[in-house]
């Protein structure tokens, strides 16, 4: 599933129990994309 279908898939959406469960979840993934971004950024620059 693409960023897209899921952004727009309301069932993604109904499983969440409510607006804090989705915040906290988008969070979360902004942290682990912040984290993937810093290790490419480092190996790049190291390689």
């Amino acid at each position: 599933m693409n960023k897209k279908e899921l952004l727009n898939n309301k069932d993604f959406y109904k499983s969440f129990k409510n607006r804090e469960d989705l915040n906290s979840f988008f969070k979360e993934l902004y942290k682990k994309s912040s984290r993937t971004h810093a290790f490419s950024r480092a190996r790049r620059s190291s390689g």
